[in-house]
């Protein structure tokens, strides 16, 4: 009976250590799979950084490559004039920020450097009012170029009243456009530093990844 006992206590422990030994196993490659996944992740996070960083640095050299010596007559003429106006057409699209609003769901996973996150979402908020006021600038100047035509062939029919309701209309936007003038500008100088400073927190997290 005790011979039996033993055989059936070596039996039950046997089975208890390859169980032990199974679920060991079981864990420790779920565990490794999680880590593989945390490790794909963090490699599709850095790399939606990377084009976010490229987009960003495009458009930016981009925008002042259009606007920069339009700025530079305003200057000159502001220097003449005390409200000048910002004389600059840009075909401005809809959908500029392709890559941020394409992986707008991993925003949210980017976390390290903490504050990185919104650093992004707010130089992209910030980029996009910056454009707008661009667009409205430009709508502004269509606007008062139109008027000018109309003003032009009021003139050429002798028709008094419509060439002093288009002059009016004329002014009206001429200085709409001398008020928006400065404040764009102290918008775009504003966000030079903001995006400066983003690209440059960027460039150092992908320092760290090659280190």
């Amino acid at each position: 009976m005790c011979f039996l006992q033993n055989i059936l206590n070596s039996s039950l422990m046997g089975s208890v250590v390859v169980g032990l030994i199974t679920l060991l196993g079981v864990y420790l490659t779920l565990r490794g799979q999680r880590q593989l996944d945390k490790d794909h992740q963090e490699e599709i996070v850095n790399g939606v950084l990377q084009a976010l960083y490229e987009e960003l640095d495009i458009l930016w050299e981009r925008l002042n490559e259009l606007v920069e010596d339009d700025w530079k007559k305003y200057e000159e003429e502001k220097r003449r004039e005390r409200k000048a106006i910002f004389f600059c057409n840009l075909p401005i699209r809809k959908d500029y920020f392709t890559v941020y609003n394409s992986n707008a769901n991993l925003i949210g996973q980017i976390n390290k450097p903490p504050d990185l996150r919104r650093k992004i979402v707010k130089v992209y908020t910030l980029f996009g009012a910056l454009i707008e006021g661009y667009r409205r600038n430009t709508a502004l100047l269509d606007k008062r170029e139109e008027i000018r035509i109309r003003w032009k062939e009021a003139q050429t029919k002798g028709d008094t009243a419509e060439v002093t309701v288009n002059d009016m209309l004329y002014q009206e936007c001429s200085s709409s456009l001398r008020v928006m003038a400065p404040k764009l500008k102290e918008r775009h100088d504003q966000f030079g530093d903001l995006i400066g400073d983003l690209l440059e927190a960027l460039e150092e997290k992908f320092s760290h990844l090659k280190n």
